[in-house]
């Protein structure tokens, strides 16, 4: 997950499409390093989808990275995913 970037500087992910989700940033940390790293990727792409949350063209690219090293088809990983030219992210 160190590979996405820096996590959002809130611990509770929100959005107008879905009910909050307190501390979903260390809960993912943990199913990553705790359980599985391929859970917690697609633990992540499910937030993210769910979530509508908006994510730049760079991060879309090294999400389409790991999907690739878990073989994962590319459209599994960037179907329906909010992606923006320059979010802040």
């Amino acid at each position: 997950m160190r590979d996405l970037g820096t996590p959002p500087p809130k611990e509770t992910v929100t959005s107008p499409y879905a009910p909050p989700l307190p501390d979903l940033v260390p809960v993912l940390r943990r199913v990553v390093t705790e359980v599985d790293h391929d859970l917690g990727f697609r633990f992540l792409l499910r937030v993210l989808k769910a979530y509508f949350m908006p994510i730049s063209e760079a991060r879309c690219e090294r999400l389409l990275t790991i999907g690739e090293q878990f073989g994962y088809h590319e459209l599994l990983v960037d179907e329906n995913l909010n992606v923006s030219p320059d979010p802040a992210d």
